[in-house]
């Protein structure tokens, strides 16, 4: 049997632009639509895992819209192969190289490594977070259409991760909110402990103990600070509309107090600027994304500005 090489499954089904049917994420990673042979090992792998549904559903069906709402039935599963949407990875090295799979996670398209082939042999490793995922996603027909500025940004990160990596040892609290956030994923992104574990590593990066100055003050100038540098600033009027900034940071940090705490949140009194809490979960997590790349590309910055 001619050897075989490795690759990581994406739970996303992607659109590439029109003219590539392929590209180079970093030298010898090659996102694509798997070929025949990769879909049947990956099938293969999953008839002792019960989940032979959700791979049908998202990945060989074609969707139709209702009241904006993509919705899939059984009569849209499709028995072409052309059709089929099963994206990966592919790569010709021993193992994947863990940058790779969090320069997907942490870049704006946020692309989700389900799990990983190993190269020459018929062994499939799981991710931690799989069950999470396909639980949440089933029966979705979201297409995440990949532009030339998303795979750049991969590409930026990446390369910002491996230099990161030379002196992660100097900036301690970058590094482990790093390692925080790529653990986060094995906690259901529907939970309000998933919002609580993205608040505390918004903590590792920007607040130290005070007796004097509270956590919400110290976010609320340090985010300030921080977003006029980010590359792409959010703009939270467009979000929280007249709501004043301060105001905003002031009831996000109500809403985690009450999840640490176990309290109830009221989103229709209190809390009723925010929203709800799935528009909570998107805006803590594009902040939060913001601060982790601006930490790789500033980290001095960044550990400076959490001491102060």
């Amino acid at each position: 049997m001619a050897d075989i090489n490795g690759f990581i499954f994406l739970g996303d089904k992607i659109k590439l632009p029109e003219e590539m049917q392929e590209v180079q994420i970093i030298q010898n990673y090659f996102l694509k639509k798997a070929n025949r042979q990769q879909v049947d090992m990956i099938k293969t792998d999953l008839s002792s895992t019960g989940n032979e549904d959700f791979y049908i559903l998202n990945f060989e069906s074609i969707g139709h819209e209702t009241d904006n709402t993509v919705g899939i039935t059984v009569g849209n599963i499709s028995p072409n192969f052309e059709d089929w949407n099963y994206w990966i990875i592919e790569h010709n090295e021993t193992q994947v190289r863990p940058n790779v799979k969090l320069a997907l996670l942490l870049s704006t398209c946020n692309l989700f490594s389900l799990f990983e082939k190993i190269s020459n042999t018929g062994r499939i490793k799981h991710k931690y977070a799989y069950h999470s995922f396909i639980t949440e996603n089933i029966g979705r027909n979201n297409v995440k259409e990949i532009s030339h500025a998303d795979i750049t940004e991969i590409q930026e990160i990446y390369l910002l991760l491996e230099k990161f990596n030379k002196d992660e040892d100097r900036y301690t609290y970058i590094n482990k909110a790093l390692k925080d956030y790529w653990q986060l994923q094995s906690i259901p992104s529907d939970s309000p402990f998933y919002i609580l574990g993205m608040f505390s590593i918004l903590e590792a990066l920007l607040v130290h103990r005070s007796k004097t100055v509270s956590i919400g003050h110290q976010i609320t100038t340090k985010l300030s600070l921080l977003n006029n540098r980010f590359e792409h600033p959010i703009n939270f009027s467009e979000i929280f509309g007249a709501t004043k900034y301060k105001k905003v940071i002031e009831k996000l940090y109500e809403y985690r107090s009450d999840i640490a705490h176990g309290d109830f949140s009221d989103f229709n009194g209190d809390l009723q600027v925010l929203g709800d809490p799935d528009n909570v979960s998107k805006v803590i997590h594009r902040i939060l994304k913001a601060t982790l790349k601006q930490a790789l590309k500033e980290p001095q910055l960044i550990t400076d500005l959490k001491n102060c």
